[in-house]
């Protein structure tokens, strides 16, 4: 009967004790889990902070913005097009950057003009073209071409936008 008194006692408090360590297994595997997801996720943001300075270098400051649409001016120039109008647009802001739109029209045969999209696509900044409208015409028996391209380019700001009424937008 002694042993009764005793044992009971015993194995109650050992079984206790092995669910309480089944309790801290999970436990302890949970948080190594959340260390993992730590580590890949501080590697992550790592290579997204790598990825935004490359970006930035890409992207033209606002010094250098003026800059840059005149060298797209004489990129269509070297080109061999007749530039007609060139004309800068009203910013864009988007969350973290803005879009800077300009319009240039040109005249020039096929050639020429392949070869000054050719050179912006190739420039350091990053230039996308949005639009190109190309006309046909005749000039003395040759065909020549009238095009009028939309291009953007785009300025780093950091900023999230906000809508009117000063919550950020979703």
């Amino acid at each position: 009967m002694y042993g009764y008194w005793y044992f009971v006692p015993k194995y109650k408090n050992i079984k206790g004790l092995r669910r309480e360590i089944i309790q801290l297994k999970e436990e302890i595997s949970k948080y190594k889990k959340l260390a993992l997801q730590k580590t890949l996720l501080e590697k992550k943001l790592q290579r997204r902070k790598i990825f935004l300075k490359k970006i930035i270098v890409t992207l033209p400051s606002e010094k250098e913005i003026p800059e840059l649409l005149s060298n797209v001016s004489e990129q269509a120039k070297r080109s061999g097009l007749e530039v007609i109008s060139f004309t800068p647009r009203r910013e864009i802001p988007q969350d973290y950057y803005n879009i800077i739109p300009f319009d240039i029209e040109v005249k020039g045969d096929f050639q020429q003009l392949v070869l000054f999209l050719d050179k912006v696509e190739r420039l350091l900044r990053i230039i996308t073209l949005n639009n190109i409208y190309v006309n046909i015409g005749e000039v003395k028996n040759n065909i020549n071409l009238y095009s009028k391209c939309t291009f953007y380019t785009y300025r780093y700001t950091g900023k999230v936008v906000t809508s009117s009424s000063g919550r950020k937008k979703k």
